[in-house]
């Protein structure tokens, strides 16, 4: 895609998306809606939907309610037939379609993420169980990447700019030393006992499961090196690419790393060793920041 199409594209689904905003901005209960995601962040591709956060009070906005604005929308209703779809950890979403575009809306109660905001910073919730996607974590760092990157449509009282404001001064709380501590240790841990092990023993499945979850806590290290929420997996590249403080010439040593073959077990040991050398200069950088 050319720097011309993905202006276009972008153009396209802002228009969309705030076409849904004048609808659902008419809700008394709704004082804040705001595009997030690819969208948000700049990275949107042909594969992007639009997502997006509606942030009420009191109650969240009534099925009847959606399905007239779904209506005015000629919108459908796409993965699941329910308005207000739901999971425990992600809370009420409503997805659907119009004009080709697919829309992942989900409904926030303004004063519970502000309370869990607090919390996640205050340490209460600590950042070993507060990074998105992580297995049986809840995704607290996720929702501060999202809140914090977010893009305000409408914001009737400041209280979601309020938030991204509390949010801003990431390297002035906690967690930058205790998210990098707890995954730099994870990192350490994964890789010079069970990698090594499944290295001694050939063990394909092990090699490349221990490999891609030490590389995974050490991406999040380098999100808390840079003062940065960590937002899932998608797209750290993109973000890395922007990052002063890494390891010298990281971009390359990960392509190498994901590409190079590991099928003989003197393959395994060269990635064993590359990704230990890593992990070290990534603690070392710590040490001097």
């Amino acid at each position: 895609m050319t720097r011309k199409q993905k202006q276009q594209l972008i153009e396209k689904y802002e228009k969309a998306a705030r076409k849904v905003v004048s609808l659902y901005s008419d809700l008394p209960e709704v004082v804040s809606v705001v595009i997030g995601g690819s969208l948000a962040r700049g990275f949107t591709d042909i594969v992007s939907d639009i997502e997006m956060y509606v942030y009420y009070e009191k109650s969240i906005p009534s099925e009847e309610n959606i399905r007239k604005i779904l209506k005015k929308l000629n919108a459908k209703l796409i993965r699941s037939k329910k308005i207000h779809w739901y999971h425990s950890a992600w809370g009420y979403h409503t997805f659907f379609a119009f004009n080709g575009i697919k829309f992942e809306l989900g409904y926030r109660d303004i004063h519970e993420f502000f309370a869990r905001m607090q919390d996640f910073k205050s340490g209460l919730i600590l950042p070993k169980h507060g990074i998105h996607d992580t297995p049986f974590g809840h995704y607290e760092s996720g929702v501060a990447s999202c809140i914090s990157e977010s893009k305000i449509l409408i914001d009737k009282k400041g209280q979601l700019q309020e938030l991204k404001d509390y949010l801003s001064d990431y390297s002035s709380s906690h967690l930058r030393d205790e998210t990098f501590q707890y995954y730099i240790k994870d990192a350490k841990t994964i890789t010079t006992m069970k990698t090594k092990y499944a290295t001694m023993r050939n063990d394909h499945y092990n090699f490349n499961a221990c490999v891609a979850r030490s590389i995974r806590s050490l991406v999040i290290c380098i999100f808390a090196l840079n003062n940065r929420y960590y937002p899932g997996d998608k797209f750290n590249g993109r973000y890395i690419d922007t990052f002063e403080i890494k390891p010298k010439n990281f971009k390359k040593r990960m392509a190498d790393l994901f590409n190079t073959s590991d099928y003989k077990k003197e393959d395994k040991q060269n990635k064993y060793n590359e990704l230990l050398k890593l992990i070290k200069e990534t603690e070392k950088l710590y040490e001097r920041t």
